[in-house]
């Protein structure tokens, strides 16, 4: 049975959840008690259950979309199809704007890891970067890179709360343990890490993801997963 991740196409416009939209990517107040000492992140699902503020608007053309922060969004026409379309395992979170929702899968899946190799590269250091836009040419850090059996990389990590700083690549269809019931929308328990914030993938099976195609949904862009 084929599986695809449902990535979504790129939206032009700003659109933040848990973050100020303003160059520094403040974190808004009520999510700092769950940021890391160290590195400043925070787990993104549990923000999700501290809510919004009450200004907090997406605006986007498509109906499935993420959010700058890396959250995969919906409209009302887009929970209606996923809704309809047969997909199970998802909540849907609204946003204060009334028109918009948060797609959270409920079902994590077991990713099967082995430690390849080991070793140290020179990356750029956005967070320097981002303090000071001068130094894009010449910021760079070391750090650690795991290399493992199911595909991904593991770039560095935060000796407080062991998340890595960066990952590279999808985890391999075969290295998943997936479900037997085709319906259910799912998510490794292996997160996509970004400099300063993760994202949660959706794997749907090829039924699935006929079904949202047929139904036209805008910014679904799936990509087979191998």
């Amino acid at each position: 049975m084929k599986y695809y991740w449902l990535s979504s196409e790129d939206e032009h416009r700003v659109n933040w959840l848990i973050f100020l939209a303003d160059p520094n990517r403040r974190l808004r107040e009520r999510y700092r008690p769950l940021a890391c000492s160290e590195c400043g992140r925070v787990n993104e699902l549990e923000a999700l259950r501290h809510g919004f503020d009450r200004d907090v608007r997406l605006r986007s053309k498509f109906d499935y979309f993420m959010s700058d922060d890396g959250f995969d969004c919906v409209n009302k026409r887009g929970r209606a199809i996923f809704e309809e379309s047969g997909a199970m395992g998802l909540e849907f979170v609204p946003i204060p704007d009334g028109q918009h929702f948060v797609v959270v899968p409920t079902q994590r899946v077991e990713v099967k890891r082995e430690q390849l190799e080991v070793r140290e590269t020179q990356v750029m250091d956005l967070d320097a970067i981002a303090r000071n836009p001068s130094l894009i040419a010449t910021a760079r850090k070391s750090v650690r890179v795991e290399v493992d059996s199911c595909g991904m990389e593991f770039r560095g990590c935060c000796g407080a709360c062991g998340r890595c700083f960066e990952t590279l690549y999808w985890p391999k269809l075969n290295s998943m343990i997936l479900p037997k019931d085709a319906s259910l929308v799912v998510s490794p328990d292996v997160l996509s890490e970004k400099s300063w914030h993760s994202v949660v993938w959706l794997l749907a099976s090829e039924a699935i993801v006929k079904s949202l195609q047929k139904a036209g949904l805008r910014g679904l862009e799936p990509v087979e997963a191998s």
